[in-house]
């Protein structure tokens, strides 16, 4: 980390990366003496500026997921500390102390930080990724409990008969929701009585 001090009596800086890469404007001298100097970067400095770059590959909802992520876990536990002193261990004491949630949450809050010092290593701010030999952790699978033909039959003769032919199409193929929207005329074949699943909404 270096900052880029210019002649004068400006009280700011900007704060560089160690190829020279500006990756935040503005930061106070004296902050930056007290913070960054001798050190790397703060992964909420690089946190931050990988989630804007993010922004504009990834759908909108995946980002708003990533952002609550990184607000309700990573920064409040990794925030100030460097990018490439973040270790192996520290990622499994992180994982250890996440307050009561399932195995799948955890998991998806792996992804975006695996991609973080993925992209860190690439960028030569890292030489190995923390993440890189975490596994994801094993997901109990739920009870499926199906409803029996009778109570099929029993939902619906009660349902609004507008919903009638979706909800016996998804009772029969199993299909999803995102399926049953999606599907199209064109994708229903009457003679062979199949139905064929090409894309979801």
């Amino acid at each position: 980390m270096v900052g880029n001090f210019q002649r004068g009596k400006s009280k700011y800086i900007d704060v560089r990366d160690r190829k020279g890469r500006r990756i935040r404007n503005r930061v106070r001298r004296r902050d930056y003496l007290e913070i960054f100097e001798g050190d790397d970067t703060p992964f909420s400095v690089y946190a931050s500026a990988w989630l804007e770059r993010k922004k504009a590959t990834i759908a909108r909802s995946t980002y708003g997921d990533y952002l609550s992520i990184w607000k309700r876990y990573v920064l409040p536990h990794f925030g100030n500390m460097p990018l490439c002193r973040v270790t192996r261990l520290a990622v499994e004491e992180f994982l250890g102390k996440l307050p009561g949630i399932s195995a799948k949450r955890k998991n998806n809050i792996m992804v975006p930080l695996k991609c973080l010092f993925n992209d860190a290593r690439r960028r030569g701010e890292i030489d190995e990724p923390p993440t890189e030999n975490i596994r994801r952790i094993k997901e109990e699978k739920p009870f499926a409990d199906p409803f029996s033909f009778r109570e099929m039959r029993l939902f619906l003769e009660h349902v609004d008969p507008q919903y009638g032919a979706y909800f016996t199409t998804a009772f029969l193929t199993g299909m999803r929701p995102n399926e049953m929207i999606a599907l199209k005329w064109a994708n229903v074949d009457f003679e062979m009585r199949c139905i064929t699943v090409r894309e979801g909404r």
